[in-house]
């Protein structure tokens, strides 16, 4: 400890025990190190001097701490220490800093260079006690020299006197750096075309970190591809969805995004992860140049092929190349998928891909029994979190083959989501049958659903313990859900079930009035498009169940101003008794979206600007 100065200090035997809990909280901070409460109380020291010493050597390692961490962070940003900085020393005598010229000089350089670093006075004065060996009150070329190369900081004793020194006369402590670019997004300008992304790259060439190009919808064709090649090798995202490059333009981008070396092929971006080509003419042409480049990018993690036709031979060459990839999502949307062979291979190549978590299927033909049975396959034997099958003709039968192929094998899937399938009831009881243990969303929005699966919807959530969202939208299910309502109001201990989505099923004010034995379950209930009026509304405010949600969609109903006034005066009124009586819980929805309702502007301006001063905490979107 400084405050010795190298003296021994007298131990003393008696300790208090206030004392020992103050250095029992020192010795913890530092494990590295082995001390006595004697090594750090004496005779002629008090408490209260020990207790200054000990805050006056946190504020100094913390200080040194964070000035080390900001200089390293210059370190691993290339500062050219012999041209970058502008002078410390202000007074021109380049043997010493004194405390105000190092607190000045620190500061601006790291502001210069956009580090976070700040320091309290307490702090910048442990700092320069801290670098003053001699303490002669001053800092000098080999005490700073000790602290630049306790950062970690490889520089030379040339390098720490112009570091001192560099400052200029005038004391701004700035110079002058490089402008840069990371991220650039010029989607949707159509009339870019390939002359205008050629001149633009041309231009973000310049800055060697740029990382993130969005090009979109920007009216580029098979050459305007070539101009993304002139790129520095840092690029590691890009976006040419809703462009006409066709395969001529994904084999040329392919191509030369690799290179030759000494007979063999590396990749000239080795720092890529995303490649988004959504809706761009391509065809099973290109794919064997993708498949080809795909495990050369170890880092590629996001390949977006949705809305192309690759047709099922341009899956199964795209496939070839999939075993073993880093990919964690994989898009392949509307691409031609209608043989089992397709599915098979992927399922067969993916099942190598340790961090795939994503993989999108929708809008494809999958109605073959061994198609089925494959993407059940793929399930089973990859890490998928969420499977995508939208519009891809499962029926009864092809669940019940997709369970087959091993679906509920899986312990890891989260999300699956199967809507606008032609399930119907009996599809429905199948996946209630056969539930996945892990599952937490599963989204069956317009799959022709109908009230025969009440008891249906009451096993989905029975067997599945860790579901969160079940999404019954665009489905008949009618006005009457008492099943499903009464076991997630009497069994809140045996499900997790926190969102549950109703728009559009026909539930009506008898319908939505039946939902309230759950609003205090649930935390976000959609019942937009359900002919929902005032009548409905005051029904179930009148039946006095608590209300306690964060989000309750009634968009597109028809409630009107009455309705929105009953809603507030029955929260409002909880609110005051509930400041009388402390055990008395208030209702209260976070968010309220009534947009599409029979409204006035002039209503809705009132009712939100009441909702403002009596209940803040209601978020009313109209």
């Amino acid at each position: 400890i400084r405050a010795s100065q190298g003296k021994p200090i007298a131990k003393s035997k008696n300790v208090s025990s206030e004392g020992r809990q103050r250095y029992s909280r020192f010795q913890e901070s530092e494990a590295d190190e082995s001390y006595a409460p004697e090594d750090f109380l004496g005779v002629e020291i008090g408490f209260d001097e020990f207790l200054s010493l000990m805050e006056f050597y946190t504020d100094m390692c913390a200080a040194e701490a964070r000035a080390r961490e900001a200089m390293q962070a210059l370190g691993s940003m290339g500062v050219d220490i012999d041209t970058a900085f502008a002078a410390f020393n202000q007074d021109g005598d380049s043997k010493t800093l004194t405390v105000a010229e190092f607190k000045h000089g620190l500061e601006a350089v790291m502001t210069t260079l956009q580090i976070p670093f700040s320091l309290e006075e307490n702090e910048w004065a442990a700092l320069v006690n801290k670098l003053d060996d001699d303490w002669s009150g001053a800092i000098s070329l080999d005490e700073f020299k000790n602290f630049i190369e306790n950062t970690g900081l490889d520089m030379q004793m040339d390098d720490v006197a112009k570091f001192t020194d560099a400052f200029s006369a005038d004391g701004k402590g700035f110079f002058d750096t490089a402008p840069t670019v990371l991220h650039l997004d010029v989607s949707n300008n159509a009339m870019m075309g390939d002359a205008g992304l050629a001149a633009l790259c041309g231009g973000i060439c310049q800055f060697s970190s740029f990382e993130t190009l969005r090009a979109a919808n920007v009216g580029i064709g098979p050459e305007g591809v070539r101009s993304v090649l002139v790129l520095q090798p840092q690029l590691v995202n890009l976006s040419l969805s809703h462009n006409t490059i066709g395969s001529q333009g994904l084999i040329t981008l392919c191509t030369g995004m690799i290179e030759e070396s000494s007979g063999s092929q590396r990749p000239r971006y080795p720092f890529f992860q995303r490649l988004e080509l959504d809706t761009c003419n391509l065809t099973e042409e290109s794919m064997s140049a993708l498949a080809n480049l795909v495990p050369l990018q170890t880092n590629l993690k996001y390949l977006v092929l949705s809305n192309n036709s690759l047709s099922n031979g341009g899956i199964e060459t795209l496939a070839s190349g999939l075993g073993g990839s880093t990919l964690v999502e994989l898009h392949l949307k509307a691409v031609g998928i209608t043989s089992s062979a397709a599915v098979s291979a992927l399922a067969e190549r993916c099942e190598s891909c340790n961090n795939l978590a994503l993989i999108d299927l929708s809008d494809n033909i999958i109605v073959e029994k061994d198609a089925a049975v494959h993407v059940g396959e793929l399930l089973a034997d990859s890490p998928l979190h969420t499977l995508v099958l939208q519009r891809v003709g499962f029926g009864a039968a092809q669940v019940q083959w997709f369970i087959e192929g091993g679906a509920t094998e899986t312990e890891v899937l989260n999300r699956l989501l199967l809507n606008n399938n032609p399930l119907g009831d009996d599809g429905l009881t199948i996946i209630s049958e056969s539930m996945i243990i892990s599952l937490q969303e599963l989204h069956v929005s317009g799959c022709g659903v109908t009230s025969l699966s009440q008891d249906t919807m009451v096993n989905l959530v029975a067997l599945a313990p860790s579901l969160r969202v079940l999404d019954l939208s665009d489905n008949e299910v009618g006005t009457h859900l008492g099943p499903l309502v009464t076991w997630l109001a009497s069994y809140q201990d045996h499900h997790s079930l926190r969102t549950l989505n109703l728009n559009n099923v026909g539930l009506g004010d008898e319908g939505f009035a039946g939902l309230a034995p759950v609003m205090s379950v649930l935390q976000e209930l959609y019942c937009s498009r359900n002919n929902i009026g005032s009548q409905g509304l005051e029904t179930l405010l009148k039946l006095d169940s608590f209300i306690l949600l964060k989000a309750l969609d009634l968009s597109h109903n028809k409630v009107t101003e009455q309705g929105v006034h009953f809603l507030m005066d029955r929260f409002q009124q909880e609110q005051k008794r509930s400041l009388w009586n402390p055990n008395q819980r208030s209702s209260n929805i976070g968010k309220l979206v009534l947009a599409g309702n029979d409204l006035t502007p002039g209503a809705a301006r009132s009712a939100n600007a009441y909702a403002k001063i009596h209940l803040p905490l209601l978020q009313m979107i109209w």
